[in-house]
């Protein structure tokens, strides 16, 4: 099982925590924050990498698979300058403290993109918007109890041994 929710949780906690502004899951029905803020929005999700492992431990099956995801970070202000610096502050969260800090919950990074402008415009003014992609890496485990013969009754001698 991969823990999407744990990995998303991990990563706006960071983010909020090196950046000091307010960090959010992007595109839902929860009221906007104040600006500035940062949104987290994974846009791809569970890209197998490499082979699978399957082994037995003790009576215990183990599959493990590693697992690439994409999450796209967003820097909204009122004014393209804030929107920039969160962004690069997000980006050096990532790239420096937050490397230890999500490996240390079996999440590594993989790559950062560069930053680029988001900005759109609303009904009557500009939301200044200033993003980039983070890769993460992370091993998916499913285990399962093997069932196993506790006791063989063996009776009689068959084909002559």
């Amino acid at each position: 099982m991969l823990d999407i929710q744990g990995i998303r949780v991990a990563l706006i906690k960071g983010l909020q925590t090196f950046t000091g502004a307010t960090t959010i899951r992007t595109e839902t029905t929860a009221k906007q924050p104040p600006y500035p803020y940062t949104g987290v929005k994974f846009t791809m999700l569970g890209q197998k990498i490499g082979q699978p492992a399957q082994y037995i431990r003790g009576t215990t099956a183990v599959h493990e698979q590693d697992i690439e995801m994409t999450a796209s970070i967003t820097c909204y202000a009122s004014t393209v300058g804030a929107a920039e610096t969160l962004a690069y502050s997000a980006l050096q969260y990532l790239e420096t403290a937050g490397v230890d800090e999500l490996k240390d919950k079996n999440i590594a990074i993989v790559q950062t993109t560069d930053l680029t402008d988001r900005t759109t415009f609303l009904t009557t003014d500009y939301e200044y918007r200033v993003g980039f992609d983070v890769r993460l890496r992370a091993r998916a485990q499913v285990v399962k109890e093997m069932e196993y013969i506790d006791k063989v009754e063996l009776t009689g001698n068959k084909g002559g041994l």
